[in-house]
């Protein structure tokens, strides 16, 4: 990959009037030449695809770049569609930043409800090098095993989380003027800014952060609005993610790309018609030079057009004028959230994706097997199924016959189809078994699991009474003391009308119940005395 910096990318030239294979053709009501024939990839050469050779021929031209490195404005030239998609999706979902996972909020007063006010704090970007954390292994902790939220805050772990402490109490400016009406005159710290939150070491990380300690990027952010007498207090834990997880931990706020616009003018514009050429298009785009005591239109800047092509709108121009766009040049914009600068991100955004394409080639070089019976036959049936969905798209019906692509065009189609594979039944996989996870620690269900374990302990201890009972009544008859049987507690019936006439079961139930009310009076009526002493004499005699 070829880099090159340049303070403003090189526009069109006027006098190159012949458009390309690589060139989108954009008419008044029609874009032409919009995709290539047999693959996604461009094959402008006769011959098998050379990776190697492609990959050389990739360059990359920084147009712009901030001076606190947050915006950045590359061009990335001779690639084709979906490698420049992938790199913007690795910049959006993949790349990983730091970021509030758990907020223990000991104070809340504010008129922000608690749920909305922790949104609120974990949407805050924070200035930390993530490559130095490692990623979460365990679900964060927070709630216990039985979904409840726990009252203790657990101890953070240095090389996994981040602490900060935000304390802020609105009181009453007692040195206020009298004719003050503003809120920040009348009152101290009515509004919770970011500037508030406080970072707390953990272990070793005062040492390893000495120069470039952790912050919230931005010390102006609205956080929240207080009264006198308001507070909020809490902790915030944060943790290393992706943005596929969760919007918060992405590394961007915007990470877009445009294809570069080419314009050519077929004859000179002269005159009122060059003025109204001018502004048919963005500023800055074509610019008026005096000649002959004339005013001539010449393309200054093809890229800051917008492509609104309402150069068609006036007949004598629309003939003049051919427009394009490249479609192997794109124009990328990256705007960083301030945890790493936009050039960081990009490169990280490489090395993300590389190792996984890296993987599938290699074990398709290595394996033969592989690679003809797998890969080049996937990357071929690709091919010829993006053909026939285009055609029948366009209307144009079945193909008649599909070219063939070659082995190594076949097996960059299918490694690019293996990699997004892999990665979404991974996310498949963890998702699922979050799902199963969160299923099963459901308060319902464990409420179940509690209430069986309870039924199982009641029944324990029933058989156990009913033991010591049988006991009880063996001693007593031994002594001649004469003990009904334990009642049998009827079956349940089903539900019967109210003007049905009474069952035999019903009967049953009667005389059940009173046996057992006659049957405790007899137990009780013994004295207490000779109840224990027959208890005693059955005791010594087992001793015995």
């Amino acid at each position: 990959m070829v880099g090159k910096r340049s303070a403003k990318a090189k526009s069109e030239p006027a006098e190159s009037n012949i458009p390309d294979d690589n060139e989108i053709v954009m008419e008044e009501e029609r874009v032409l030449n919009t995709y290539d024939d047999n693959s996604d990839y461009a094959l402008t050469e006769a011959g098998p695809f050379d990776v190697a050779k492609y990959c050389k021929g990739i360059e990359v031209e920084v147009v712009n770049e901030d001076d606190d490195g947050m915006l950045l404005d590359f061009d990335l030239i001779h690639v084709e569609a979906p490698i420049a998609n992938a790199l913007r999706r690795v910049l959006l979902a993949e790349v990983p930043t730091m970021a509030f996972e758990k907020i223990y909020l000991y104070q809340n007063t504010s008129v922000i409800q608690d749920e909305v006010l922790c949104h609120r704090l974990g949407l805050l970007p924070i200035k930390a090098d993530p490559r130095k954390f490692l990623m979460p292994t365990e679900k964060v902790i927070g709630i216990n095993e039985h979904g409840v939220d726990c009252e203790e805050e657990p101890q953070p772990d240095p090389t996994r989380n981040l602490v900060f402490n935000i304390n802020v109490t609105c009181t009453r400016n007692r040195n206020a003027p009298s004719t003050a009406t503003e809120p920040h005159q009348l009152y101290h710290q009515s509004s919770v800014y970011s500037r508030s939150f406080k970072w707390i070491p953990c272990g070793d990380q005062e040492e390893q952060f000495k120069g470039d300690p952790p912050r919230i990027v931005f010390d102006d952010i609205l956080v929240a609005k207080l009264r006198p007498g308001q507070q909020i207090e809490a902790n915030c834990h944060a943790v290393k993610g992706i943005g596929r997880d969760h919007a918060k931990f992405s590394p961007v706020a915007t990470a877009s790309y445009r294809l570069l616009p080419t314009i050519r003018l077929l004859s000179e514009v002269r005159g009122e018609a060059a003025v109204r050429l001018k502004e048919s298009f963005s500023e800055g785009v074509i610019e008026l030079k005096e000649r002959d005591g004339e005013k001539i239109a010449v393309v200054a800047d093809a890229r800051r057009d917008t492509c609104s092509r309402n150069v068609f709108r006036h007949d004598d121009l629309a003939s003049v004028v051919k427009l394009g766009r490249k479609k192997n040049h794109f124009i990328f914009s990256v705007e960083s959230t301030g945890a790493l600068k936009s050039a960081e991100l990009v490169v990280e955004a490489c090395k993300i994706s590389k190792p996984v394409a890296d993987a599938v080639l290699r074990y398709g070089k290595d394996h033969p097997i592989f690679r003809n019976k797998i890969l080049i036959p996937i990357g071929r049936g690709l091919v010829r199924l993006t053909t026939r969905l285009r055609m029948k798209r366009l209307g144009l019906g079945e193909p008649t016959v599909v070219v063939q692509v070659s082995e190594s065009a076949a097996l960059e189609q299918a490694s690019d189809f293996v990699q997004q594979l892999v990665l979404f039944m991974y996310s498949v996989g963890v998702f699922s078994g979050y799902y199963f996870y969160t299923k099963i620690t459901t308060p319902d269900t464990l409420k179940s699991y509690e209430f069986m374990e309870f039924r199982e302990d009641n029944d324990k201890v029933l058989a156990e009474l009913r033991l010591r009972v049988e006991l009880l009544e063996s001693a007593l008859k031994k002594a001649g003391v004469k003990v009904p049987p334990l009642p049998v507690p009827p079956p349940p019936s089903p539900a019967s009308d109210s003007n049905s006439a009474p069952s035999p079961t019903t009967d049953s139930a009667k005389q059940n119940s009173s046996q057992a009310s006659s049957r405790f009076p007899r137990v009780s009526s013994l004295p207490v005395d000779a109840a224990s002493n027959v208890i005693l004499k059955g005791e010594a005699r087992k001793s015995l």
